[in-house]
């Protein structure tokens, strides 16, 4: 599977005021998006930039358990299952903290240690850097204008960090997913449709959907979404699409999934509904 090369970043400067309060937010840009390691690759690299053009910044870098809710949305757990933990404990960065120059980079190496007899299957984390700020040491003729410093007020000068997915994989994980479901669902403004799959397997789900009706025998398209992701253990997943043809209000409709790792996207699975 193709690591994703495309940048993220998050370059911005805010405020925002809240009583006595005011938060100034700067960021930095990590290259690539995620990190995918299997067979007998066991290192990765990874650039940290810093954005600011006139501050250093000192960040560092753990790891992060998070999962996938049914909707797609990620969160942090409570409590780690042991192979959230055995995914944490073959990451290790190098180096784990460092001072950029402004408009600078730093190169961390991702390494992967297994541990003896691994079981096939695809073991996930996240890679987090978070910018360290001293805010004691912030100038106050640096300070927001009109914006109270002392004991009245709180100014917080907020870096924000970042997160990406690390894919660990052993032998061949497979998965497999299905469309197992499709409703429209009612707004105020505007009516959507909700897709229901299925994913089972060893390995986290890569696909892209389209819906489609005939119309004087052509394809006309109703929603789409070429990349759709559920990441293990997750193996029920909805997605709400909004509709691409406003005029559609009922009748029969195709639902096709590709893989979306595949160049050709081959379809995967094909099933037609009928929305009242």
């Amino acid at each position: 599977m193709p690591a994703l090369l495309k940048k993220t970043f998050i370059s911005f400067f805010l405020f925002f005021s809240f009583a006595s309060s005011a938060y100034a937010v700067s960021g930095i840009m990590i290259d690539p998006m995620r990190v995918e390691l299997d067979g007998n690759n066991r290192y990765a690299v990874v650039t940290v930039f810093n954005q600011s053009r006139k501050e250093p910044v000192t960040y560092s870098i753990s790891t992060l358990p998070m999962r996938m809710r049914e909707d797609g949305t990620l969160y942090i757990p409570k409590k780690m299952t042991k192979r959230e933990m055995l995914a944490q404990s073959m990451v290790k960065f190098s180096p784990r903290t460092a001072t950029i120059e402004p408009d600078g980079k730093q190169v961390v190496r991702v390494v992967i240690r297994k541990p003896p007899n691994l079981p096939e299957g695809e073991y996930f984390t996240y890679m987090r850097v978070g910018p360290i700020y001293d805010t004691a040491k912030k100038d106050k003729k640096d300070s927001p204008p009109d914006l109270n410093t002392d004991a009245s007020g709180i100014i917080i000068d907020m870096k924000v960090g970042m997160r990406i997915p690390i894919m660990i994989y052993q032998g061949e994980p497979k998965v497999t997913t299905t469309i197992d479901g499709l409703k429209m669902v009612k707004g105020q403004t505007e009516d959507s449709i909700e897709l229901k799959l299925k994913c089972k397997g060893n390995r986290s789900s890569y696909v892209g959907v389209s819906i489609y009706t005939m119309v004087n025998g052509e394809k006309k398209i109703i929603a789409s979404k070429p990349r759709i992701v559920t990441y293990l253990p997750q193996e029920t997943r909805f997605v709400v699409l909004p509709k691409l043809d406003k005029s559609f209000k009922n009748g029969k409709v195709t639902v096709e999934l590709t893989d979306f790792n595949d160049r050709d996207k081959k379809i995967i699975d094909s099933k037609s509904y009928t929305i009242k």
